[in-house]
C-alpha cells in the first residue's frame, strides 16, 4: 500500500479540503445573503400589508360614521318637518287609511313634533362628538 497515487494522495495532503472549503465558502456566501434578503423582504411587506389593511379599516369607519350621522339626521329633519306631516295626514285621507290613523295614534305623536327638536338635535351632536373623539 506504499504505492497510493493520484486521488488518494490528494485527500491525504490536505489539497481536497482546501478546494473544498473555498467552494464552500463561495457558494455559502451569496446562499446566507439570499436567505437574509428574502426574511427582511418578507416582513417589510407582512408589515406594510398590516399598516394598509388598518387604514382601509380606519377609512371605512370614518365613511359609516359620516353616513350613520346623515341618517340620524334626515331621521331629526323628517319627524320634524310640518310639510311632511301635513302630506302624510293628508295622503292617508284620501287614500282611505284614516283607520290607520286612528286618534290615539295622533295624540301619541304629538310629542314628536313639539319644540323638544332642538333637543334631540343635540343630542345627536353630542353622540357624533363622543363617537369621532378618538
Amino acid at each position: 500500500m506504499k504505492g497510493k497515487t493520484g486521488f488518494f494522495k490528494t485527500l491525504r495532503g490536505g489539497l481536497f479540503f482546501k478546494y473544498f472549503l473555498s467552494y464552500f465558502l463561495v457558494f455559502s456566501v451569496p446562499l446566507l445573503l439570499t436567505l437574509f434578503m428574502y426574511s427582511s423582504s418578507a416582513r417589510i411587506i407582512s408589515a406594510q400589508s398590516s399598516g394598509q389593511a388598518t387604514s382601509l379599516l380606519e377609512q371605512t369607519r370614518t365613511i359609516i360614521d359620516a353616513r350613520m350621522y346623515e341618517m340620524k339626521s334626515i331621521k331629526l329633519a323628517l319627524q320634524s318637518c310640518e310639510t311632511l306631516l301635513e302630506f302624510q295626514d293628508t295622503w292617508a285621507r284620501d287614500d282611505g287609511r284614516d283607520d290607520l290613523y286612528d286618534d290615539d295614534w295622533d295624540d301619541g305623536q304629538d310629542d314628536l313634533y313639539d319644540d323638544d327638536s332642538d333637543d334631540d338635535r343635540d343630542d345627536l351632536d353630542d353622540d357624533w362628538d363622543d363617537d369621532n373623539d378618538d
